[in-house]
């Protein structure tokens, strides 16, 4: 009879159970999100960026240009080839962004906003590489003093093993390295071209400035006084 018992009391615990259930499922409202007659916000559209096909890849800033952005910076998206690049600031005709580390021509750059459901329209865009390295120096050299003349070649002074001076090398715009300024017993450490066409040099802590002619060779003394002090760059 016991067991009986137990087993009527467990099998009302459950109608109970039961039938607060359903009282509380009559107590809830639906509520339906989906509105198939809702089509979102209007497509943002790109008609420019500037610069002006070609730029800089991270650190610098483009402005896109076009319509039906947003005014709320953190509502609009805008990815270079998929890649999702930092709003700086936007209103509904512009947006600028700070260019993602790509690399590379013909970037599909597209828009999206927070309200609309679709894309805008893609413009290609080249980005470039900001920073890139030249001369192919070893890990025993040490580049010092550097400059550039107006065909864009790039000069540099510099020591090998043990800071030992190895003169100045030019670099041209392809890489190609050659030597310009024989090796002396010390190195520069500023240099620059003057308008007439001469490299000049100091060592950064002798009252001298050298300079070699057009073409390259050996430097010589241009100037040399007590009057010029140290440390000149």
């Amino acid at each position: 009879m016991k067991t009986i018992s137990n087993y009527l009391r467990a099998g009302l615990m459950i109608t109970v159970l039961a039938m607060f259930g359903l009282a509380g499922c009559e107590d809830v409202n639906e509520i339906t999100i989906y509105s198939p007659d809702d089509k979102g916000g209007v497509a943002p559209t790109i008609t420019a960026i500037s610069p002006t096909g070609t730029f800089f890849a991270g650190f610098e800033t483009v402005t896109i240009t076009g319509t039906n952005f947003s005014a709320t910076s953190a509502e609009n998206f805008v990815y270079f080839d998929g890649i999702q690049a930092q709003v700086v600031s936007a209103n509904p005709t512009a947006i600028v962004v700070k260019t993602p580390n790509v690399v590379k021509n013909n970037i599909s750059v597209r828009v999206s906003t927070q309200s609309a459901v679709n894309y805008s329209n893609s413009l290609n865009y080249n980005l470039i590489a900001l920073v890139n390295r030249i001369g192919n120096f070893a890990a025993f050299e040490t580049p010092w003093g550097i400059a550039a003349d107006a065909q864009n070649n790039v000069y540099v002074s510099y020591t090998t093993s043990n800071n030992v001076p190895d003169g100045v090398v030019r670099i041209a715009p392809d890489g190609t390295r050659t030597r310009y300024a024989n090796p002396q017993t010390w190195r520069y450490t500023n240099m620059a071209f003057g308008p007439d066409g001469f490299l000049y040099a100091v060592r950064g802590n002798t009252p001298i400035i050298y300079r070699v002619a057009p073409g390259g060779g050996a430097f010589a003394t241009h100037l040399s006084s007590g009057q010029l002090g140290r440390n000149l760059y």
